[in-house]
């Protein structure tokens, strides 16, 4: 459990899709379309997350795009 995860921003900021908790500050980062929340204690629905992700170029581009651009307009002060 992390209050506030910055791995995940760090992996938005570089543009890359981020599936993460639905517990703790992770939901909040990943808010808006910025990236999947999965039920921390549900393998099947992180695993099939993955499945679906690792099969749709088009979705992860598109998580990364509005994650990336969340993270720069939320976490940096710079404007997108």
């Amino acid at each position: 459990w992390e209050s506030f995860g910055i791995v995940c921003l760090e992996a938005m900021s570089a543009g890359r899709m981020v599936i993460g908790s639905n517990n703790g500050g992770m939901k909040e980062i990943l808010s808006d379309g910025a990236g999947i929340t999965v039920d921390p204690k549900n393998s099947l629905e992180l695993a099939e997350v993955i499945s679906a992700a690792l099969a749709d170029k088009s979705m992860r581009f598109g998580f990364g795009k509005r994650g990336r651009e969340k993270a720069i307009h939320n976490y940096t002060g710079y404007v997108v």
